[in-house]
């Protein structure tokens, strides 16, 4: 008689499976937690035995050659010389040749631990990962897919309108200094902080393919700004509901903000896009209970090393993101030993090792000069607002007001309901795990550590790639406290009111559309308004955009100390002068300032969206 146990085993299995909730029997595609009990080999006692290495493959070898014959090959003196170009001085040339040194140790290394990779056993599992898979994940439900893609529609739509409008001083700097250049030159030169390396080379394609236009220089900066959506939403995905990450998504396709830096060519929307991912990478690595594999420790690298490249104070988020896994990892090792955590709780580790060698590989040809730059103190000695702690909550509410419609008194109300939805939203995210709501918060604040240790101005744009994580944290807020009522309704109120607050939104996203800095409207008034032998004189910031980008008529100048402007005053009858950002102006250059305030009318001013970059043109006489 043959036996049935294993068919009533099945019977009995399917049975229990039944009566599990829907979305624990039907898991999310992103949750990556699987079981490996029939495919792993286990001990006796229920550990998992170690999965042997397996030889390299074929691809592997190749790849790994070519980088060492390149390590091997490459002359770093003739290979510095036709990248930086044969205008490169002799310092710039000695400073790229030594860093191509250390751009052929990188690939050496690179290729070492390639083939390392593939001989390194890995312990097939940790048991009890070092971080939970959200219980608040569900199945795609049918209309996601298309609401989702209309978001990304209207988002790219909302960033491509208007690209090309007046660029302010950054955009121009980096368009004349770098963009312009051949991409020899871009990988070669950091000799400002201004440079924003990845940026640099994608708007240089776009210059190449599109034209020398601001359209062109912007259209990486609203690409950027689009993908980022999608990795908002999913990032949310793994952390919070799908509703709440939808309308998450919603609600930045709608920001007047994000418009704004979408629209603005620099690299902060491609920062938010790479802080979206590699976050998303971190905590599939921290959530995986089995070492597959080096593909999420390598995607956490690549996308972090990018992130780096594209701008260095994105080495701060992966400073956070490593101080959290430090903690996860010596609990884990509290309650079951070092030795006893697994090789997933390790892989983390992996992918921060290898997100600093790429960072330093893509780096290389000027680390002598990025050590320089970025170590060096913003406008040293001077008294500047901008490095003032009490500027910068000035300037973020301002800056957070153009997002608002309405007057002060609805941006007070806006003010006090956010810091609510905020906490709420905090709150709720730290209650369901921490290590989540470490993940949203702790880059910022090490952002802003960073930034104080420096002695850097503390610019609210710096902040800009903590905006997804913002944004998710406002609407679980919003459904927390809509929960409070205890009404069957709650989810369906807070989904209503999330939909009104991109809505008011989004009604104000044609002040993102203006231009950041009205340079050209600012000449065509002083050419329409002069006589014929009157001095126009250009000070400080509006120097650069007039003589490299816009180009000026007779009689203009430009004059840095106060005693020049007056010999100026001397020899003409009447003498206008054009400046902006007076932050700066008052703080590098006082004398010059108080002359301008006391001695001259204004007679024009082109605001620009831009905090403080209003072109003003002042005359006297």
């Amino acid at each position: 008689m043959p036996d049935d146990r294993g068919g009533v085993a099945i019977v009995s299995f399917a049975q229990a499976t039944a009566s599990l909730p829907r979305d624990i029997r039907s898991p999310s595609l992103l949750d990556v937690r699987h079981t490996t009990a029939l495919h792993t080999p286990i001990t006796s006692d229920g550990a998992p035995l170690a999965r042997p290495a397996r030889p390299a493959s074929v691809a592997t070898l190749a790849v790994a050659g070519t980088l060492a014959a390149l390590a091997l090959l490459v002359p770093p003196a003739s290979t510095a010389a036709a990248l930086a170009g044969p205008s490169a001085s002799a310092e710039r040339l000695a400073t790229v040749t030594a860093g191509m040194w250390v751009w052929k140790a990188m690939l050496a290394i690179h290729a070492g631990l390639l083939l390392a990779a593939t001989r390194v056993p890995l312990r097939s599992a940790a048991r009890i990962p070092l971080l939970s898979a959200a219980a608040t994940q569900a199945r795609v439900w049918s209309g996601e897919p298309l609401i989702l893609a209309a978001l990304l529609a209207l988002g790219a739509a909302a960033r491509l309108h208007n690209l090309g409008a007046g660029l302010w001083y950054d955009e121009i700097t980096a368009l004349v200094r770098y963009a312009r250049v051949p991409a020899g030159q871009i990988v070669t030169s950091f000799d400002s902080q201004n440079q924003h390396m990845l940026y640099s080379l994608a708007a240089h394609s776009a210059i190449v393919w599109f034209g020398d236009g601001a359209w062109a220089l912007r259209l990486p900066a609203a690409l950027f700004g689009v993908a980022s959506l999608w990795a908002a939403f999913s990032f949310g995905v793994l952390v919070t509901a799908r509703r709440e990450a939808l309308l998450a998504t919603a609600i930045l396709a709608a920001s007047y903000h994000h418009v704004w830096f979408s629209q603005n060519a620099r690299g902060y929307s491609a920062l938010l896009f790479f802080t979206l991912l590699s976050s998303a990478f971190f905590i599939r690595l921290l959530r995986q209970d089995h070492a597959r594999g080096w593909r999420l420790a390598l995607g956490y690298a690549v996308l972090s090393a990018l992130g780096v490249y594209t701008h260095t104070s994105a080495v701060f988020v992966v400073a956070a993101h490593f101080a959290i896994w430090a903690w996860l990892a010596a609990r884990a090792a509290r309650a079951r030993g070092w030795g006893d955590i697994g090789a997933a709780a390790w892989m983390p580790l992996a992918g921060f090792v290898l997100a600093g060698t790429l960072t330093l590989q893509l780096y290389a040809p000027v680390l002598p000069q990025l050590l320089t730059t970025v170590t060096a103190p913003t406008m040293a000695g001077v008294a500047v607002e901008w490095k003032n702690p009490l500027w910068f909550a000035a300037e973020t509410v301002r800056g957070l007001g153009q997002g608002v419609p309405g007057g002060a008194g609805v941006l007070v109300a806006a003010l006090l309901g956010a810091t609510a939805v905020g906490a709420a939203g905090v709150w709720s995210f730290w209650r369901r795990s921490p290590a989540v709501a470490a993940i949203m918060l702790l880059p910022a604040v090490v952002t802003a550590a960073g930034m104080l240790a420096t002695a850097h101005n503390l610019w609210p744009r710096f902040f800009f790639f903590c905006a997804g994580f913002a944004v998710l944290i406002a609407v679980r807020g919003i459904f927390m406290l809509a929960s409070l009522t205890r009404s069957a309704r709650a989810p369906a109120f807070a989904t209503a009111a999330t939909v009104l607050l991109a809505a008011a939104s989004a009604a104000t996203l044609p002040r993102a559309w203006r231009p950041k800095q009205d340079f050209a409207a600012a000449r065509e008034y002083l050419e329409r308004t002069r006589a014929a032998n009157d001095a126009v004189v250009m000070v400080d910031l509006t120097r650069f955009p007039y003589q490299r980008y816009l180009g000026t008529g007779r009689g203009w100048m430009e004059v840095t100390e106060s005693a020049d402007l007056a010999r100026v005053e001397a020899s003409h009858r009447r003498t206008w002068v054009v400046y902006t950002f007076p932050a700066r102006l008052s703080a590098t250059s006082p004398e010059l300032w108080r002359r301008i305030q006391r001695t001259y009318t204004r007679a024009a001013t082109f605001p620009g969206t831009v905090g403080g970059g209003a072109v003003v043109v002042m005359v006297r006489g």
